[in-house]
Order: structure tokens, then C-alpha cells, then sequence
């Protein structure tokens, strides 16, 4: 049995929470919200897989991201993504 239990706050969409956070004088934020959930601070920072990000932007340059997904297919897959920047390359030829 724990007898601690973790508490966890996050932000799917971090970007412009860190663009927000990037200037100092807004940093007071911070101390406002642990004011409210009165608890320790701590930051991860999580980054997507630099593949994922790649073969997600070609998908969509292609047209082709919504099919993928009703598909069930993870386009974080490295022959995936070889196989996206092929079809690319007929395409897109001058890219």
C-alpha cells in the first residue's frame, strides 16, 4: 500500500505555456498556481520523437494524416516513416 500519493499537473500543449514562461516577468505565474495546489514543484520536460514529428508533417503535407489514423497505424514506425518520405520524393521531387 502507498502511503504517498503522487499528484500530477500537465500541459499537453506545452508550447505555449513555455513561450508564455520564456519571458521572467511572468514567471510569478508559477507562484500563483502553487499557491492553489499547494504542493512541491517539479518540471519534466518531454520531447516527442523527432521521427514522429517528421512523418507527422509529411502526412499532412500529403493529405494523407486522417486516413492514417482511422487506419490504426503509428506513424512513429521508422520503415513507416521510410516509406512517407519515398512516396515524397515522387510527390514533392523538387523538395
Amino acid at each position: 500500500m502507498f502511503l504517498i500519493f503522487l499528484q500530477v499537473i500537465g500541459d499537453k500543449k506545452g508550447g505555449a505555456t513555455s513561450s508564455f514562461l520564456v519571458d521572467p516577468s511572468r514567471m510569478n505565474i508559477l507562484e500563483e498556481i502553487n499557491q492553489v495546489v499547494q504542493v512541491p514543484m517539479k518540471f519534466i520536460h518531454i520531447t516527442r520523437n523527432p521521427f514522429d514529428n517528421i512523418a507527422t508533417m509529411m502526412l499532412g503535407m500529403l493529405g494523407a494524416r486522417d486516413d492514417v489514423r482511422e487506419a490504426g497505424a503509428k506513424v512513429s514506425f521508422m520503415n513507416y516513416l521510410i516509406d512517407v518520405l519515398y512516396l515524397a520524393s515522387y510527390v514533392f521531387p523538387n523538395s
